[in-house]
């Protein structure tokens, strides 16, 4: 869970600080600080009920699966960013973000919740989730760093269109790995996670 929850969120870091530029620079958008907001306004509003039926889902079908597939929307999101470079359009973008929105709400929510059934010792879960939570903050420095540089040399070096591309396919792939890795977690039982579980 923790190199899961680290790849998802390098997936996230990668995309989200970029959205302003990105709308500007590819999408062709006059003013992107005035309409990133209208679209993350309502997708930050969709988020809250996706993640209570992604907790009734996840009670369904089980809680690493819904983790999956929250995870390959989330990197199918991404890559259409990446098909919009092709043939800019707010159109299309908009779906996008509500899409991203309401999978990532899900997500958080059955996270959190597969995070719980995975640790190792109900006597250690105190530093067992705080070293967890260092795999959710950690990306938050390093992603928006890399895909930065990644950006500003391939504008100066290729094109803006390249730039973009590129950073973003990077972002869907950390999903892509994200919903690979935690496909090999294994729940042991309703209550009793496997000791080694919590290292995928």
């Amino acid at each position: 869970m923790l190199i899961t929850r680290l790849l998802s969120n390098m997936g996230v870091w990668s995309v989200l600080p970029f959205l302003l530029s990105y709308l500007g620079d590819v999408i062709g958008v006059d003013n992107p600080e005035h309409v990133l907001p209208m679209l993350l306004g309502p997708g930050a509003v969709l988020a809250i009920p996706a993640s209570l039926i992604g907790i009734r889902l996840a009670e369904r079908h089980g809680l690493v699966e819904i983790v999956k597939a929250t995870s390959w929307v989330m990197a199918a999101t991404v890559a259409g960013y990446v098909l919009v470079v092709l043939r800019p359009s707010l159109l299309v973008v908009a779906p996008l973000v509500l899409v991203y929105a309401a999978a990532y709400g899900a997500y958080q929510a059955v996270d959190w919740a597969l995070a719980l059934r995975v640790l190792p010792s109900r006597d250690a879960a105190g530093k067992d989730m705080g070293v967890w939570h260092i795999s959710m903050v950690l990306p938050q420095v390093i992603a928006p760093a890399a895909t930065g540089w990644i950006i500003s040399g391939a504008k100066q070096a290729v094109s803006v269109s390249f730039a973009y591309t590129g950073a973003f396919v990077l972002g869907a792939l950390w999903f892509v790995l994200a919903a690979m890795f935690v496909g090999r977690v294994r729940l042991a039982g309703p209550a009793a996670p496997r000791p080694d579980s919590a290292a995928a």
